[in-house]
């Protein structure tokens, strides 16, 4: 995904509330992708890419590639300074 959909695509979905602004401390990195669906570029997380997991909800979690987790974050970021949206 280029870099210009993956802002639009998160700055979207964090608007929508499909995502959070704000995460607690990561469940988890994982090495190796295990399969699941980036929730910011819904790309698998695959062979040696690097994922970072937050519980959600007891059983529910979101993953995300390290790069697409970073993005959220500055975008995140970017959106609650503006006061634009509240956190999730």
């Amino acid at each position: 995904m280029e870099r210009a959909e993956l802002l639009k695509a998160i700055r979207s979905k964090i608007v929508e509330g499909q995502i959070a602004t704000i995460y607690p401390a990561p469940l988890a990195f994982q090495r190796h992708g295990g399969g699941d669906l980036c929730r910011a570029c819904n790309e698998p997380i695959l062979g040696n890419n690097v994922s970072i997991r937050y519980r959600i909800g007891r059983g529910e979690h979101h993953s995300f590639h390290v790069v697409c987790d970073a993005v959220r974050r500055t975008v995140a970021a970017k959106i609650l300074s503006l006061g634009v949206l509240m956190t999730s």
